[in-house]
Order: structure tokens, then C-alpha cells, then sequence
């Protein structure tokens, strides 16, 4: 059992949930590492008084070495103090939560002292698996997996006979299409992963609507948008500079990794002053979680969630973002109630979608009594609550998905049409749920089409008559 760890990226939210694990189990922290964030790793300095803190960048290290004066914590930088980090004889488990290529020597560091790796970054094993394993199985070091793919894989081993396996398909990273030519693929549309998409680059012209999303650095959820995007009006496009902004008839701002971090990026690109004119003369302004926080007068982060500090947002909504540790992951089902401006008539129509973030929005004291968006039910624990704000033409709200069911689409599509001054009789949204279906049947008929289906259920029944 694990009883002390080095912890290598502490200040990510793979490091900020380890710590938080190590709180609970009682396991001591021997040493933690960051990248630039002095705040954070100060704090967590304190809290868990590791003998070594390392900052990967010279300057904040010199920063943090002052702060951390008197307390009797070592602080090094670079690439030397991750490498001491995990080579710490204190440490009987170095968890390694770098990103990128840095994280290879220090993992090689720590294997070569025997211990235990868990391991959550896979530029590693991308960049030198073969060397990684070879030396994990000369010095006696265990690796074990604790993100994404890798862990699911591992996770699912557990308890069974390892001659039973006979092979492992893994779909969610491409595996049975890997060689597939490409326009084997064309008619099939699921959701991508936000990192590798090319809706971001694709270009669909001849729409009567423009829709444009601001493609910030950290996207994420952008799948939001498939239900518009499928709409023959419509012609949905990821804008990511001045030059590219043009006359949108609707403008959303998705869903980030890092909301304070993207506010900035488009304040200093100069799209925050596009979008601001933009509303300013009744363009229709869409925020989806992070983009929603955005669209708020202030956003504060006592906790250091996000970097630390409090940020203007851009005053489009009468509204405060407060970040805390706790992130909120949950489906819900809901109802539109309170719509302002041009999809008025949204109100009461359904809608189901999904929670994942951290930070709470709130009204600003001066309109605190103001109605919600709409009531949304949490499909896991039952509980009833509001969400969202509508503000004019202005709109936000945490549930992804909400453009999902025709309903939705359909009104949004015909307000668009109505104030643009055309008719789109024929014009309706789509079921996105019902497109999905149809979309994962072809995928999977496609899998079975490459698979000996009769030997797969050979061998699940042979496990069971085992069992």
C-alpha cells in the first residue's frame, strides 16, 4: 500500500485530485512539482509540508522559495529538481502528471529507483514505451495507469485470468480504424475528441444563417453544436481571430478547460470587442458553461482553481462566477422558463443535457430575484434546481447539450430567420439523440463487418461456463 508519494504536476486537476486523495487516505506527500503557478503550489506546500517544492520555471521558484522561507521546504527548479523530485527515497510512489515529453526522464528517474509509477502521462509511453517498460521490468519498478484510456484498460483486467484474454479492441481512441481510409468514414458522424476534430477547419457554405463560435486555445464540449450544425439553413463555422468574425446572426461562446485563462485570450485577440458591438446591436449571444461564465460581470477564484485572482468578465450577463475545488458532474433533464428577446418562445420547451465544471454563477445582488433560465431536474440524485440566465438577447447556461433536442433547434432557428427578415418554411431542427443512434448503429455495424463476431461470443461464453 502506498504510503508516501512524490507528486510531479501538482497544480493540474490530475494533481489537485491526488492530493485531495491523499487528504483522505492519509498518505504523505514527500515532494510536489509545478510548472509556473506559485500561488497554488504555495498553498499546497503548506498544507501538506512536502520536504521538496519544484517549479519548473526559474523566476516563480525563486517567487516560491521566498514565500516558502522559514517553513523548512527545499525549493529547487527545472528539469533538476523534477528529476530529484522523483528520485526521492522518501517516496515509495511517484505519480506523474506532467504534460508533454517532460515527464519521460524524471518517470525514467524514478524507475530507476524502484518505484512504484502511476503514471498519467501518456507522452511517455508515446514516446519511448519500449525504453519505459524494458527498464520498468530490468530495475523491478510497477507501472500502473491512473488516466484516461490506459486506466480504463487496467481497471478492467482486474480479477480476471490473464491467459483468458485473448485480445483488447479499444474503440474510444480509433483502435479497429486505425489504416482505414478515409472516406470509409465520411458517412459515419460522431462525436470527436475536442483535441483531434477537423470541424474546427471544415468550411460549409451556402447556409441563409451564420452561426459562429469563438474557437478559443482550451475548447471543450464543442459537440454542443452538432444539432445546428446538421441543419441545412444553417452554416456553423469556429472563428478564432478578428479577420474571421464577419456578420454573424448568432454568436456562441463553448465550453473551456480554462475559463479565465480563454477570457483573456479573447479579451487581448480583440474578439471581446467584436462580440460586445456585436450584442450591443442585437446579434443573439450564446454561453455554454465556461462561455457563461465568461458573459458575467465578475469571475473570482479563491481557491486557486484556475490560477488564482478575480477578472472583470465581459457584462454581457447580471451575473458572478465564484470557482471552488468541487466540480459538479451530472445529467439533468429541463424545462425553459424565464426567455427574454428573440427565442421568447423557447419557454417551456424540454430539454435534456449534462453538468461538468467547476465554479457557481449567480445573479449580482442587485437583480438576485431575478427568474433563472430555466428548472432543470439532476437525473442522478432527483434533486430540482434553476439554471441559466437570459438577459435581452443575451443567454447562458452550465447544460451541454441543450441544442440537442428539435424543439430547441427549431425555435432558435426560426427566431434567427424571422429577425433576419426571411421564411424557412421547410426549415426545422433535428434530434440530435435520435441522430446519434443512427450514427453509433453504422459504427457498429461497420466494427462488426472487421470482426470474427462468432469466435468473440465463443470466448465470452467459455468465461462464463468458467465462472
Amino acid at each position: 500500500m502506498t504510503k508516501t508519494i512524490a507528486l510531479l504536476g501538482a497544480t493540474g486537476s490530475i494533481g489537485r485530485q491526488t492530493l485531495e486523495v491523499a487528504r483522505e487516505l492519509g498518505i504523505s506527500v514527500a515532494a510536489l512539482t509545478a510548472h509556473t503557478q506559485v500561488d497554488l503550489l504555495e498553498q499546497q506546500a503548506r498544507q501538506f509540508m512536502p520536504r521538496l517544492a519544484v517549479l519548473y520555471d526559474e523566476n516563480a521558484a525563486l517567487a516560491l522559495k521566498k514565500r516558502l522561507r522559514g517553513t523548512g521546504i527545499e525549493v529547487m527548479a527545472g528539469e533538476e529538481g523534477l528529476l530529484a523530485a522523483a528520485a526521492m527515497s522518501e517516496a515509495d510512489t511517484v505519480v506523474t502528471a506532467v504534460m508533454g515529453s517532460v515527464g519521460l526522464r524524471p518517470t525514467l528517474a524514478a524507475i530507476e529507483k524502484g518505484k512504484r509509477i502511476a503514471l498519467a502521462n501518456k507522452e511517455t509511453l508515446v514516446c519511448a514505451g519500449e525504453l519505459v517498460m524494458d527498464a520498468a521490468e530490468r530495475y523491478g519498478a510497477e507501472i500502473v495507469p491512473v488516466d484516461s484510456e490506459h486506466s480504463a484498460i487496467f481497471q478492467s483486467l482486474q480479477g480476471n485470468k490473464m491467459n483468458s484474454i485473448h485480445k483488447i479492441l479499444l474503440t474510444a481512441s480509433g483502435g479497429p480504424f486505425r489504416g482505414k481510409k478515409q472516406e470509409d468514414l465520411l458517412n459515419i458522424q460522431v462525436e470527436d475528441e475536442d483535441s483531434l476534430t477537423e470541424r474546427f477547419t471544415s468550411k460549409k457554405s451556402g447556409g441563409l444563417l451564420d452561426i459562429a463560435v469563438i474557437r478559443t486555445p482550451r475548447i471543450s464540449n464543442f459537440t454542443d453544436f452538432m444539432a445546428l450544425e446538421n441543419i441545412p439553413e444553417v452554416s456553423l463555422r469556429y472563428v478564432k481571430n478578428v479577420s474571421e468574425f464577419g456578420t454573424p446572426d448568432m454568436i456562441i461562446l463553448p465550453g473551456t478547460k480554462n475559463t479565465m485563462g480563454d477570457l483573456k485570450w479573447i479579451r487581448e485577440s480583440g474578439l471581446e470587442a467584436c462580440i460586445l458591438k456585436a450584442s450591443a446591436s442585437g446579434t443573439p449571444v450564446w454561453g455554454i458553461c465556461g462561455g457563461y461564465q465568461m458573459l458575467g460581470e465578475v469571475l473570482c477564484d479563491p481557491d486557486q482553481v484556475e490560477g488564482g485572482g478575480t477578472m472583470q468578465g465581459m457584462g454581457l450577463l447580471p451575473s458572478e462566477t465564484v470557482f471552488t475545488g468541487q466540480k459538479t458532474r451530472t445529467r439533468v433533464n429541463g424545462t425553459f422558463a424565464h426567455v427574454e428577446g428573440i427565442f421568447s418562445e423557447l419557454s417551456n420547451v424540454a430539454f435534456e443535457g449534462y453538468e461538468i465544471h467547476m465554479g457557481e454563477t449567480t445573479y449580482v445582488e442587485e437583480v438576485i430575484s431575478k427568474e433563472h433560465m430555466s428548472r432543470i431536474q439532476d437525473t442522478v440524485s432527483g434533486k430540482s434546481s434553476e439554471d441559466g440566465i437570459s438577459d435581452g438577447n443575451v443567454y447562458g447556461t452550465y447544460i451541454h447539450g441543450i441544442f440537442d433536442m428539435e424543439g430547441v433547434t427549431d425555435v432558435i432557428v426560426k427566431a434567427l430567420a424571422k429577425k433576419k427578415g426571411i421564411t424557412l418554411e421547410k426549415a426545422s431542427g433535428m434530434d440530435l439523440k435520435s441522430f446519434k443512434e443512427e450514427q453509433y448503429d453504422k459504427l457498429a455495424d461497420g466494427i462488426r463487418s472487421h470482426l470474427d463476431m462468432e469466435r468473440i461470443y465463443e470466448i465470452m461464453k467459455e468465461n462464463v461456463e468458467e465462472k
